[in-house]
This record gives structure tokens, C-alpha cells and sequence, in this order.
């Protein structure tokens, strides 16, 4: 009986076990295509994340095989693994030798390629702006909204959201980027206001700071509403105000008849209301 995979790929009498082409490349012939990866190689957590993968790779850990095409040129382009290339690399500038990657050879598509990287659950998560831009590049080879979300597993929703951030403004991709804004926020804040977005955010981080938050979230750019009592009482005074609403007979014109006491108390409210909003106005 077959004890290891190796035997067991071989034995025809376990078709359950089936052996795929693995491949050990030097990754100092493995090419990068420019402009394919969505990795910001420039951000901390990326860097940290790289320098992580050479120790393990210099303290003989283990690290997961890449996925490598060729063009038909005699060239090896990395399709998902730049990380882990860059880590080898970076491996032997320290004093590694003989180190070999394990790679798969890929089959499919442009799309097929995007998709794989945006799917990759290897190692560090691409940041919700590197994954919006990793949509519209899909988009922009032809798939629709629904043809992406199928591909990466998410909800037509959830791309719609996301594209919007992909072709937000730089001002407002920026603060996303630099964790100044909450990629939800700006991706609200962007259906809502548009081109004035960034504008909109500025203030918003202004506002954040004054709570001693360094990242805008939710909480601090929600519409601001008047304290529950003061609406309470707003709509009590609102049912009062309702039946002095005498209209003309054509309806083009109406007049409203209002108690003393009920108008005393409207206007109560309104400075309660215009004092509230000065307090949230200072914090």
C-alpha cells in the first residue's frame, strides 16, 4: 500500500490522489510586469510585511509556492507571490544561496490574472483602495459589475461601492491611503457630494481632531440631528401648528393661525434646538 503522496499519485488504484506540475525557480529571473501588481511596496505595513517573509525564508521557513506565466519570450512574470519574490531577493542580497521558489504555472486570462490576485489569501490583505483600483482595472478590460462580483465572490453592491472610491478624487484616495478616513466613510461621502468630497472630509478630520480621533469615521461626519427631546416636541408643536393651516380656495395660498402659547413654545425649541447645534459645533 502507497505511504506517501508521491506513491500514492502513482498508484492507479487511488485516483483520489492526482500529482500537478510544481516548479523551483531562481527568483532572480522571475520579472515583475510594471503596473500590474496593486501592492503599494511603499507603505510601512507592506515593508514590514516583506521583511517578515526574508527572515522566515533566511531561518529556512516555510513559504507558500507562487504563481508564475510566461509570455512566449522565454520570460517569467509573477502573477501573485510579488511579496514573497521580493522577500527571496532581498534574501539573497543578505547572503542566501541556492534558494529556489516554488512556483505554479498559470493558465488564463488578463482577467483571470486580476482576479487571482484580488482572491489571493496568502500573506498581507490588499488595502480597500488597492482592491477598489484592483475592480476597475477589471472593468476597464469589460467585465460588468455583475461579471466582477461573481469572479471575487462579493455582492454588485459591494463593487458599485468600491468603484466609486476607485475613481474618487486624489485628495479624497489620499486620506484613505494615509488611514486618515475610513474607506466606508469615503466611499459615502463621495456618492453624497461628489467632487466636493474631499472638501467635505477636510472639515470632517478637522472635526475629528477637536474629539481627539486621528481617523474620520462614521460617528464624526453623520448628519447632525437635534437631541430626541427637542424632535419630540418639535412634532408635538407641529400637530398644534396643523390645524390653523387654513388654505385658500384655489390651494395656491394658506395661512396658519397660531396661540400664543404654542408659538411661545416653538420658539422655545428653535433656541433650544440653535444651542444644541453650538455645542456640537465646539467639540
Amino acid at each position: 500500500m502507497a505511504k506517501n503522496l508521491k506513491d500514492m499519485a502513482a498508484d492507479k488504484e487511488m485516483p483520489e490522489v492526482k500529482k500537478n506540475d510544481l516548479y523551483k525557480i531562481d527568483p532572480t529571473v522571475i520579472k515583475e510586469e510594471q503596473g500590474f501588481n496593486l501592492r503599494d511596496y511603499e507603505q510601512p505595513e507592506v515593508k514590514q510585511h516583506i521583511e517578515n517573509l526574508t527572515e522566515t525564508i533566511l531561518n529556512g521557513g516555510y513559504i507558500p509556492p507562487i504563481v508564475v506565466r510566461t509570455d512566449g519570450t522565454g520570460n517569467i512574470l509573477l502573477v501573485d507571490g510579488h511579496c514573497r519574490t521580493r522577500a527571496a531577493l532581498q534574501a539573497i542580497e543578505r547572503g542566501a544561496t541556492g534558494l529556489m521558489l516554488s512556483a505554479v504555472n498559470f493558465k488564463g486570462s488578463d482577467a483571470d490574472r486580476v482576479e487571482l490576485m484580488l482572491r489571493s489569501g496568502e500573506g498581507l490583505k490588499f488595502t480597500p483602495l488597492e482592491v477598489a483600483k484592483g475592480y476597475l482595472r477589471l472593468q476597464r478590460m469589460g467585465l460588468s459589475t455583475a461579471d466582477i462580483a461573481k469572479r471575487v465572490g462579493k455582492t454588485a453592491n459591494h463593487i458599485n461601492q468600491y468603484l466609486h472610491l476607485a475613481t474618487a478624487n486624489v485628495d479624497v484616495q489620499q486620506m484613505v491611503e494615509r488611514g486618515e478616513v475610513a474607506a466606508n466613510v469615503a466611499i459615502e461621502t463621495v456618492q453624497k457630494h461628489g467632487e466636493n468630497a474631499g472638501k467635505v472630509l477636510e472639515q470632517a478630520k478637522e472635526k475629528a481632531a477637536k474629539q481627539g480621533k486621528t481617523k474620520v469615521t462614521a460617528s464624526v461626519v453623520k448628519e447632525w440631528l437635534p437631541p430626541r427631546k427637542n424632535l419630540v416636541s418639535l412634532v408635538s408643536v407641529a400637530k398644534q401648528l396643523e390645524k390653523g393651516i387654513v388654505f385658500s380656495t384655489d390651494g395656491s395660498k394658506a395661512t396658519v393661525t397660531v396661540d400664543a402659547e404654542v408659538g411661545n413654545k416653538l420658539l422655545e425649541i428653535i433656541a433650544a434646538i440653535e444651542e444644541a447645534e453650538k455645542k456640537e459645533s465646539k467639540l
